[in-house]
C-alpha cells in the first residue's frame, strides 16, 4: 500500500515538473521561442458546393422552375483562437472569431416549387463572430 501511495506521489512529481518546464519555456527572454505557439490555433474549413434538387412527377403550374438551383456554392471559412494559461493552470483566458473573412454563404437551400411554391429557400451561416473566454479550473 505504501509502494502504491509512494508511486502516486512520484507520477504527480514528474507531471507538475513537466507542466512547470512547458510553461517556463513560454516565458519571453527577449527572443522570440516556438513555444510560443502552442497555444494559438487556426482552423481553416472548405466545403464544397450541396445540392438538394427534388424531382418529382408533380407538374406544377404557372410556375417558371427551370431558374431554381437548389445548390448551396462551395465556401471556405477561417478561424482562429488564441489562449493564455496561468503557470498554475488555474486561469485560461482565450480570445478567438469565427468566419475572420466575413463570408456570406448557406448552409443548405430548398427548392420548394415541387411543393407548388415559387420559392427557392436557403439557411445562411453564421458571418464574422468575436468571443472571450474566461475559465477558473478548482483542481
Amino acid at each position: 500500500m505504501i509502494d502504491d501511495v509512494l508511486n502516486e506521489l512520484r507520477q504527480a512529481i514528474e507531471k507538475s515538473k513537466e507542466a512547470l518546464r512547458r510553461e517556463t519555456a513560454k516565458l519571453r527572454t527577449g527572443r522570440a521561442h516556438p513555444s510560443m505557439l502552442d497555444s494559438i490555433r487556426v482552423d481553416y474549413y472548405g466545403q464544397t458546393e450541396i445540392c438538394t434538387g427534388i424531382r418529382t412527377n408533380i407538374s406544377v403550374q404557372n410556375i417558371d422552375t427551370s431558374l431554381a438551383d437548389a445548390c448551396s456554392q462551395a465556401y471556405e471559412l477561417l478561424n482562429a483562437r488564441i489562449e493564455w494559461s496561468s503557470p498554475e493552470d488555474t486561469w485560461r483566458v482565450a480570445l478567438g472569431a469565427t468566419n475572420l473573412t466575413d463570408e456570406e454563404y448557406y448552409l443548405n437551400k430548398f427548392d420548394l416549387t415541387a411543393f407548388g411554391q415559387p420559392t427557392l429557400e436557403g439557411q445562411p451561416g453564421a458571418p464574422r463572430e468575436w468571443y472571450i473566454q474566461f475559465q477558473r479550473n478548482f483542481n
